[in-house]
């Protein structure tokens, strides 16, 4: 009777021992699971927000490899503000136009090349016309008053450096059309 007892006793212990493993099952989400799990959230929110800041990095400025000398620095960042100074005058040609069709609908002239000297932060500093056969003054006057609020501040440069940019638009002399020339700015 000893021995079933004892057997009795053994088993019961089994019994009680297999139900705590139940209970603290290793493979159950503990404190320590939950923490870990918040950190990797963390971590990965992280991640997330560096990425979206270097895309939105990307896209304002001109990424630049390492080990470029400065050479290669400085074409990529004048190709950079020659891109953003063609985009201005690209969209100017209707204000040429209108200054064009408001003054005077008998207009003759076949170009008019313009001169800009841009601030290191983009604003025009002087606008003034370089060459013409426009003989009517007020449509001259109007086109380099239009020149003059010319916005370049795209094309800003942080290293306190001025730029100089000659553009030239040509006209259809049987119309009032103004049509921008690809001329490159000089900067």
């Amino acid at each position: 009777m000893k021995q079933i007892m004892l057997i009795l006793m053994f088993l019961l212990a089994m019994v009680h021992a297999q139900a705590q493993s139940i209970e603290n099952d290793p493979y159950s989400e503990d404190q320590i699971d939950m923490d870990f799990q918040q950190e990797q959230g963390a971590t990965l929110e992280k991640e997330q927000t560096a990425d979206t800041r270097m895309k939105i990095e990307l896209n304002q400025s001109t990424p630049t490899a390492l080990g470029m000398s400065a050479e290669e620095k400085l074409a990529l960042d004048n190709q950079r503000r020659q891109k953003a100074i063609l985009t201005e005058l690209s969209g100017s040609s209707d204000l040429v136009r209108n200054c064009i069709t408001r003054n005077n609908k008998s207009f003759r002239g076949t170009h008019i090349t313009l001169m800009w000297v841009i601030s290191p932060m983009g604003r025009t500093q002087k606008a003034s016309i370089k060459s013409t056969d426009i003989g009517d003054l007020a449509i001259r006057d109007c086109i380099k008053r239009i020149a003059a609020r010319f916005d370049f501040s795209d094309a800003a440069h942080g290293n306190l450096k001025k730029s100089v940019v000659e553009y030239t638009y040509r006209f259809n002399g049987k119309s009032s059309k103004a049509e921008a020339h690809n001329s490159q700015p000089a900067s």
